[in-house]
């Protein structure tokens, strides 16, 4: 898959991610957007980012067309890539048991074992937060008075 694909995906749903799957189909990695982004900006633009403001819409338009895409592989084997490992969680543990694992393991997304066969299941760490504060928090526990969100 081309890092243009995988933009497309992320555009398309609004991900923060996207898991990547090796020949056989299971999860091996998971790449951020900003990384895949960063696979379709031109390389001088990246090393001086001031070069950006000169491009007009038109310009720009040209740079992008000049761009040589990558492929999902080659951004996983790049220096520059953050690439994430997945947490794996058993099918029957807790909403605290994953929120705690993916806390400690500062991961983004997990993915639920299965049994053989099965199509993956996927948590991402928006829909554990928001299971978190629909389950343990009132409406009221926020406080709405800081603003450095």
């Amino acid at each position: 898959m081309s890092a243009l694909a995988a933009a497309q995906i992320i555009a398309r749903d609004s991900r923060a991610t996207i898991v990547v799957a090796n020949q056989a189909g299971r999860p091996e990695a998971v790449l951020s957007a900003v990384d895949v982004l960063r696979a379709l900006m031109p390389r001088y633009v990246l090393d001086d980012a001031s070069l950006a403001a000169v491009f007009d819409e038109k310009g720009a338009d040209e740079v992008w067309r000049e761009v040589k895409v990558q492929t999902i592989g080659e951004l996983i084997d790049d220096e520059e890539s953050r690439v994430m490992g997945i947490l794996v969680v058993d099918a029957d543990a807790t909403l605290l048991d994953v929120a705690a694992q993916m806390a400690q393991e500062r991961a983004l997304v997990a993915v639920v074992k299965g049994q053989q066969g099965e199509s993956p299941k996927f948590v991402t760490l928006p829909t554990v937060l928001d299971a978190v504060l629909h389950s343990g928090f009132s409406s009221g526990d926020a406080d709405s008075s800081d603003s450095r969100a």
